[in-house]
C-alpha cells in the first residue's frame, strides 16, 4: 500500500496524489521508488534511497534519477528531496556533483566512516571508546590469524617490524609502519568481513595513534609489542597471539591516558617531543 504526498508537501494547486510504484532503469538495475508516509518526509526519502542501495538495486557509482523525476517517483516535493540528499551526502552515501546529478559513492568502509571523525575531534572520550573497539576486534583477529597465517605473511610482518625499528626516531614513518603491521595481521585472518570492519575504524584511529606516537617511549614500547605479537603468530598459538595483542593495546591505552592528563594540565612544550 502506498500513500500520497504528505500534507503541506504537495505543490500549490495540486491535489494529493496516490501514485503506484514507479520504476526507472539505471545501468541494467531496476530501482523501485514508492511514495512515502507523511512524517519526517526528508528522512523517509533518505531511508528509501538507502534501502535501494542495501537491496542492490542501486550500486556504487550509479546515478540517481534527475531531481524532478525522483521527487515524482517518491511522491514528495523537491525541497524535501533536497533535504534527503543533504542527509545522505553528509553520510557519504551519495555525492551531488554540480551540474552533473547525484551519484552513489564508492560505499567503501573508510569513506562511510568519515563522518564519525568529527566526533573524535570534539569528544576526548571517543578515542578511548574507539580503543575499546580495537581491543575487541584486534585481539580476536590475532587469535584467528595465528593458525591461518602463511609463511609469506609472517615474512612480510617481520620485514615491517624491521623497517619500523629503523623508523623509531621518526614519529610519522613509524606510525605508517604501525598501521601496516596491524593491517597485515587483520589480513592474515583470511576473513574479508573482518578486514572491512577494521578498515571502517582504521582511519578513525589514526588521530589517536598520532597522539601516542609523539612519545619516543611509547614508540619503543609499541615496537616491543609488535615483536611479541609476531613471535606469538610464528608459533601458531592463538591464545599467545591474542595475549600479546592485548598487552600491546594496553600500552597504547596507557599512552593515550597520559597524553590526555598532560594535555589537561597544560604540560609539554611546543616543538619538543614527549619522552
Amino acid at each position: 500500500m502506498v500513500t500520497g504526498i504528505p500534507a503541506g508537501d504537495a505543490p500549490a494547486g495540486r491535489k494529493e496524489r496516490r501514485p503506484g510504484r514507479a520504476v526507472r532503469r539505471l545501468g541494467g538495475a531496476v530501482p523501485s521508488f514508492s511514495a512515502l508516509e507523511k512524517t519526517s518526509i526528508g528522512l523517509q526519502a533518505a531511508d528509501a534511497i538507502k534501502g535501494l542501495i542495501l537491496s542492490g538495486e542501486l550500486k556504487p557509482g550509479d546515478s540517481l534519477p534527475p531531481e524532478r523525476e525522483l521527487a515524482a517517483m517518491l511522491g514528495i516535493s523537491r525541497p524535501s528531496l533536497r533535504e534527503a540528499i543533504r542527509v545522505l551526502s553528509a553520510l557519504n552515501v551519495v555525492e551531488p556533483r554540480h551540474g552533473g546529478g547525484t551519484f552513489v559513492t564508492s560505499l567503501q568502509p573508510r569513506e562511510l566512516a568519515q563522518p564519525i571523525n568529527f566526533l573524535l575531534q570534539v569528544d576526548r572520550m571517543a578515542f578511548r571508546h574507539l580503543l575499546e573497539v580495537r581491543q575487541v576486534l584486534e585481539v580476536g583477529a590475532a587469535r584467528l590469524a595465528a593458525p591461518r597465517i602463511t609463511d609469506d605473511q609472517l615474512a612480510g610482518l617481520r620485514d615491517l617490524t624491521e623497517q619500523a625499528e629503523l623508523a623509531l626516531g621518526r614519529p610519522e614513518p613509524f606510525l605508517a609502519f604501525d598501521f601496516d603491521i596491524h593491517t597485515a595481521i587483520i589480513e592474515a585472518t583470511g576473513n574479508p568481513i573482518y578486514l572491512s570492519l577494521y578498515q571502517s575504524i582504521a582511519d578513525l584511529s589514526l588521530e589517536g595513534r598520532k597522539r601516542t606516537a609523539r612519545s619516543a617511549a611509547t614508540r619503543r614500547a609499541a615496537h616491543v609489542g609488535h615483536l611479541a605479537i609476531v613471535a606469538a603468530l610464528s608459533t601458531r598459538d592463538g591464545d599467545a597471539a591474542a595475549a600479546a595483542m592485548h598487552d600491546h593495546l594496553d600500552v597504547v591505552q596507557q599512552a593515550l591516558e597520559r597524553h590526555d592528563r598532560d594535555g589537561s594540565r597544560g604540560k609539554g612544550q611546543p616543538g619538543r617531543e614527549p619522552r
